[in-house]
């Protein structure tokens, strides 16, 4: 009981030093690719993420993005996909490069989780990524087993 007492207090901590340093919020659109065995499919994303600063490198980054994509047959499928990143980043110039890694959870015309990446370059605030996603679970040869996006966000600085 005290350990988990400890990790809740360790929990709580980090987190009000997350909300002492920065918290950013940044709306993106984009296109987004997926992989099945049978079918590939294609179409947009939009979504937001949010980036809780612990520190000048490092922070967690939620977000969630509604994907509408077309298979080759006609058919549509519809996905919210929920990333959560630990995200790295390294200021070159006037240019920061973001990379992030984690877990994602999907729901929509099939439910999975897995693993996700993320890699961006930041200007000004504005934010090109490119995302994959990457299935655990998929016993449906006609369900996606892969993601890519490539978007484009603007950052916005909550505190």
């Amino acid at each position: 009981m005290k350990k988990v007492l400890f990790l809740l207090g360790l929990f709580a901590t980090v987190s009000l030093s997350a909300q002492k340093k920065s918290i950013g919020l940044m709306p993106q659109a984009g296109y987004v690719h997926s992989y099945a065995e049978e079918d590939n499919h294609s179409g947009f994303q939009v979504g937001v993420m949010a980036s809780f600063g612990l520190s000048e490198r490092f922070a967690i980054q939620p977000g969630v993005s509604f994907a509408r994509m077309s298979e080759e047959s006609g058919t549509k499928g519809y996905y919210f996909l929920i990333p959560v990143y630990a995200m790295y980043k390294i200021p070159i110039r006037e240019v920061r490069l973001n990379l992030g890694a984690g877990p994602y959870g999907q729901l929509g015309t099939h439910n999975d989780f897995g693993v996700s990446a993320e890699v961006g370059a930041e200007y000004k605030r504005w934010q090109l990524n490119v995302q994959f996603y990457q299935h655990l679970i998929n016993g449906d040869p006609d369900t996606p087993e892969r993601f890519a996006g490539l978007s484009l966000g603007y950052r916005f600085r909550l505190k």
